[in-house]
């Protein structure tokens, strides 16, 4: 696990934002990995340049992709998923985790569980 990290600790490298060029080169490479969209423009110009206006003109590569996705999905005419806030998604997540687990019993009940070696002691 050291040399892992000792090996990939060597490379550092600034991730600048990219200019409207860099991020159409972007969007077009990723884009051309699909053979069906050869003929296709799902990202068009206008929905690139407001991605950077919402950006003040510049944008990291991460912020392009999630935008360009969520307007590929537009293209497509599927809805976007729902937005969910973070504490939102955590509680239903938590209640669907709880709802499945197989113990359903309080932390104090730990005690009284068969077969512990602790089971009936105080």
């Amino acid at each position: 696990m050291v040399s892992d990290y000792q090996r990939i600790g060597k490379i550092v490298a600034a991730l600048h934002p990219l200019n409207l060029k860099e991020g159409r080169a972007l969007i077009d490479s990723r884009l051309g990995l699909i053979p069906e969209l050869q003929a296709e423009d799902p990202i068009p110009e206008n929905g690139l340049r407001a991605i950077y206006e919402q950006q003040h003109g510049s944008c990291n590569a991460r912020r392009l992709i999630h935008e360009s996705r969520r307007l590929f999905t537009e293209w497509q005419g599927c809805a976007p998923p729902p937005f969910v806030s973070t504490p939102e998604f955590l509680r239903t997540e938590f209640e669907r985790l709880w709802t499945n687990a197989e113990v359903r019993t309080s932390p104090e009940m730990a005690d009284a569980i068969p077969g512990s070696r602790f089971a009936g002691s105080s």
